[in-house]
Parts: C-alpha cells; sequence; structure tokens
C-alpha cells in the first residue's frame, strides 16, 4: 500500500474487499454432495424446487408403463424413487458403459494403448480375423468403428440382421454398433492389466461408490465359443446402485474428493465421436449422447441397456436418471416413453432448491421372504446340472451354506429356502420346487418363471462346474 494513501480509504478498501469476498462465498456452488452407506431423499420435492402434483402425474404415467423401477437423483440426493429400486435387474448393455470407464482408468495408468492395433496385441478369433481387420486399433473398438464383422456372443436377432459383411469396411471408417468390439475390450482389458474384469469394477467402483447391492455373484462371463472366443461380459445391478455410478459421471469422476476417473477421459467418451443415425443419438466412446434437442441443450449423455436400462446423466440439470424394467419377464419400455417421463420429470422443477433442504435416508423398501436354513446334507444333494424341458441347462451350485443356480442364457441366482423342497430366486423372484424319492434325493425340478411357463427338469449325470 502506498504510503500516502489516507486511512479513510484504506479502511473503505479493505472494507469493499471483504464484501466481495463474502458475496462471492454466499454464490458459490455448495460443495458436491454424494451418498455415504445410504442415499438421502429430499424431505418433499419442493425441498428441492419441484412440484409434488407435477411429479404425482409423473407416477401416474410412470405407473402406465412397464417399467419396475425408476432413481432420480438431483444436485446429490434423491428426488423421485418408484418401484424396486434395490431389485437386482440385469444391465443388458449399460454393461458397456462400465467398460468404458475402467479403460479410463487403466489408459492413465499406463496399462492399456489406445493406439496399438489388434494385431501388436496379438488378439485374434476363430475363425481367424483377416490381416486388414487385424489393423483396428484399441480406440477403434471403443468407438465402435473396428470394422470387424465377426459373429460374437450375446448377439440379438437384429444385430445379426443389420451385421456388415466381413472386410466390408476398413478400420476407423464406418460405425456399428459392434458386439465383437465390445467383447473384444474385454480379452484385451484382462491380457494387458493382468485384473479380473469384474474385480476391477468392485475395486474401483462397487467399493470406493459404497454400491448397496453389488455382487461378484452378479456378474459372470458368458461365453459362445461357437461364434467367438471373446466373452460377453453380463451384471445384475440393483437401480441405486446404478445411481451411484451416473453420479459418479455428473461429477466428472470425482468422488469424495477424490479422482476416481480422469476428468479428461469422462469428458472424451461421452461426447459425439460417431454420427449414428440412430434416433437414440450419436456416440462416444460405449456412451450415447442424445440428439435430442431438449436434452441436448442439458449435456445429457447415457448408457443404453436392451428393454428400457437406462443411466441418463444431465450436467446442465444437475440430474442422473436411472430407469429398469424387468426383462426377466419380457416387459418393455419404449424410447418415447422414457422420454417423455424424463420430460415430466424435468417440467416438474418449478422454483429454485432451498439453500439447505430438509433429507432424511431412502428408505429401505425391499420385501424380505420369510426363510429357513436346511442343513448341509440337504443342500448338497440339490447340487447337480438340470436339462429342463425347454432344452435350457441350470447349474446348481453350493457355496457355503447358500445355492446358487445359474442358467448360461440369463445368469446366476441365489436360491433361497423356504422349506426343504421350495426354494426363491432371488431378484428373478420365481418359485423353484424339487421333487424328491424315498432317499430325499431330487428326481425333478420344476421352476414357474411365470404363471403360464413352468420349467421341468432332471438331474443329469455329471456337473460340468
Amino acid at each position: 500500500m502506498p504510503e500516502n494513501m489516507p486511512v479513510e480509504r484504506t479502511t473503505v478498501l479493505f472494507f469493499l474487499c471483504g464484501c466481495i469476498l463474502f458475496w462471492g462465498i454466499s454464490w458459490a456452488q455448495p460443495p458436491a454432495r454424494v451418498p455415504g452407506a445410504n442415499w438421502q431423499q429430499y424431505v418433499s420435492p419442493e425441498e428441492a424446487g419441484f412440484s409434488s402434483k407435477k411429479l404425482e402425474q409423473a407416477r401416474t404415467y410412470y405407473k402406465r408403463i412397464d417399467s419396475a423401477a425408476l432413481l432420480v437423483v438431483y444436485r446429490g440426493v434423491v428426488l423421485v424413487a418408484w418401484g424396486d429400486d434395490q431389485r437386482r435387474y440385469r444391465c443388458h448393455s449399460v454393461r458397456k458403459s462400465f467398460m468404458s470407464a475402467l479403460y479410463g482408468i487403466y489408459v492413465e495408468k499406463g496399462a492399456i494403448d489406445t493406439g496399438k492395433t489388434l494385431k501388436q496385441l496379438g488378439i485374434d478369433d476363430k475363425p481367424p480375423l483377416s490381416e486388414k481387420e487385424k489393423q483396428a486399433r484399441v480406440m477403434d473398438l471403443l468407438k465402435t468403428r473396428s470394422g470387424v464383422y465377426h459373429r460374437a456372443a450375446g448377439e440379438t436377432a437384429s444385430m445379426k440382421r443389420m451385421r456388415p459383411k466381413r472386410g466390408s469396411h476398413t478400420p476407423n471408417t464406418f460405425w456399428y454398433y459392434n458386439n465383437w468390439d465390445f467383447n473384444t475390450l474385454c480379452t484385451i482389458f484382462l491380457q494387458e492389466t493382468g485384473e479380473d474384469f469384474f474385480q476391477a469394477f468392485k475395486k474401483w467402483f462397487a467399493a470406493p461408490l459404497q454400491m448397496e447391492d453389488f455382487r461378484l455373484a452378479d456378474t459372470y462371463y458368458h461365453y459362445e465359443r461357437q461364434h467367438s472366443i471373446h466373452p460377453a461380459y453380463f451384471f445384475k445391478m440393483s437401480a441405486r446402485d446404478m445411481a451411484r455410478f451416473g453420479l459418479l459421471f455428473l461429477l466428472k469422476g470425482m468422488w469424495n474428493g477424490k479422482q476416481l476417473i480422469p476428468e479428461k477421459w469422462v469428458t472424451e467418451s461421452t461426447r459425439k465421436h460417431s454420427a449414428t443415425g440412430w434416433q437414440r443419438g450419436d456416440y462416444g466412446y460405449m456412451w450415447w449422447v442424445s440428439r435430442n434437442p431438449r436434452f441436448k441443450k442439458l449435456g445429457m449423455f447415457s448408457a443404453y441397456g436392451v428393454g428400457g436400462q437406462r443411466i441418463h446423466v444431465l450436467p446442465g440439470a444437475d440430474m442422473v436418471f436411472v430407469h429398469r424394467v424387468d426383462t426377466y419377464t419380457r416387459k418393455r419400455v419404449k424410447d418415447p416413453q422414457i422420454n417423455r417421463l424424463l420430460t415430466m420429470i424435468l417440467d416438474a422443477r418449478v422454483s429454485k432448491p432451498k439453500g439447505s433442504p430438509s433429507l432424511v435416508p431412502l428408505p429401505d423398501r425391499k420385501t424380505r421372504i420369510q426363510t429357513i436354513q436346511p442343513g448341509s446334507r440337504v443342500l448338497n444333494r440339490y447340487v447337480h446340472h438340470y436339462r429342463l424341458d425347454s432344452g435350457f441347462r441350470a447349474f446348481i451350485t453350493k457355496q457355503g451354506r447358500n445355492l446358487w443356480i445359474y442358467f448360461p442364457e440369463i445368469g446366476r441366482f441365489h436360491l433361497l429356502p423356504v422349506s426343504r423342497t421350495h426354494f426363491i430366486m432371488e431378484d428373478f423372484e420365481c418359485p423353484v420346487y424339487f421333487k424328491l424319492d424315498k432317499a430325499g434325493n431330487p428326481t425333478a425340478i420344476s421352476i414357474h418363471f411365470s404363471k403360464k411357463n413352468v420349467e421341468t427338469g432332471h438331474p443329469q449325470p455329471a456337473n460340468p462346474l
């Protein structure tokens, strides 16, 4: 300060600086809120600046479509929780955005070089790839622009129908929603990092994000070796755990002061890299980027799964929108219906949120099944490979004091014992009955997938698991 500055001017200057500092603090954005062991929920929508009446209209529409659960997070707090947000439904292709996120971590670590070609990595398939196909880079697979149109595990009928002919496009010249690219990225991940993909997901996401329902038992590799040597990687996950993953991306990879995913990767992976021609949007690195004018204005990017599985992240609205559908029972909700529901939620905002909103813990609404605990000898008798009427296979295994049933087509489920011969397939929520002979050994199994569909089967001589 100059020596000849009057004391009065000095006092005024300090006063103005103090006011500016105070105003800056007052108008600064509050620190990002993330859930701890449990989610917090607004006491009422009005605490967040939303209309209860408008949200009730949205809920009326939600009940008209085949939605199983909806969880909407606004400013890190649950605004809407409808349906069974704790039940683990199949994620389907949402899995691909999980893979993209893990790639961001290991690319930053230098474990994976996205510029390397399949040939440099020694990646091939059966039947083998051509020399031209082997020139595809890891980055081309992340953008699903590899030009490798090999058969793949987990393809739908429409994917098979739309798959271009082998050799019809060179790498990085054509976008096609290609399960071969998505699956082969898993093989590359395992090879280059030396880590199991699901274990890595647990380490980097499920554990630090404190996912409440995640279990490694709900993940599995799905092989169709008659088509390809590269497996699909499937998840079951609850809406409230998927919302944590979406919130991590809303916060640009930061969680509780720790940068889990490089911010640059979050930005790059969720921006447009390919025009798709699909109504749902354009494509990043295994994320969809919205072209809908309103959603685009809010910067929306999304993880999509067949049937209506969605994680919509809307940075411009400070919102994560998670939608689930029970595809176990073959239900489907279409994009226009989900978009209408999201629009109704956005339109329900009528004012600014309160500075210090009143919050309560998100209630536990899971229905508890009354179970018993059969003895270990009883459970051991059920461990078999069963062939069902439809030709499907069911493998029953025992882990500790629990039985698990695995279907190569739909995944693994915990069997909850209701009686000695009656079990419930957890998450699928259907009954399983065993018929026993006089010695107590199973002679048949019946699985009530629905009231109209009962599968029966018998133990096979050997269990290949």
